[in-house]
């Protein structure tokens, strides 16, 4: 079995799109979704919070239950768990595919974006 995992928003619309996406981009079977109320938020401003933390131990779970070799950090139009412009959470993704890069330098870990349309974006992080 291969899987790979993505921190994403908790909002159903973006679920389906963005594991269709991946399973496809990384060639699995299978995508561990970890989710939370506008996870970019927490995790970009404030990334020593319980939330924050709780995230990153998800993340560690699917490294030892799934020996998962990639992660995505989603985040999405219309996001009421992060009621900012699209401009400032691709600023917080940016923030945060770089923090998790650093955590997890094992992985490969991709920044996306779901449109209104429903469209999956991988957004270029160098």
């Amino acid at each position: 079995m291969s899987f790979c995992a993505v921190i994403n928003c908790l909002d159903g619309r973006t679920q389906l799109p963005v594991i269709n996406f991946l399973m496809k981009r990384f060639d699995v079977k299978y995508v561990d979704m970890i989710t939370d109320a506008g996870p970019l938020g927490i995790m970009a401003s404030m990334p020593d919070s319980s939330g924050a933390q709780a995230l990153i131990g998800r993340v560690n779970i699917a490294i030892q239950a799934h020996g998962i070799q990639a992660l995505a950090i989603a985040g999405h139009w219309d996001c009421r768990g992060n009621p900012v412009p699209k401009e400032t959470q691709l600023e917080q993704q940016h923030t945060v595919v770089l923090r998790y890069r650093k955590l997890f330098p094992q992985l490969t870990i991709i920044g996306l974006w779901v449109d209104e349309d429903g469209q999956v974006h991988e957004i270029e992080i160098a």
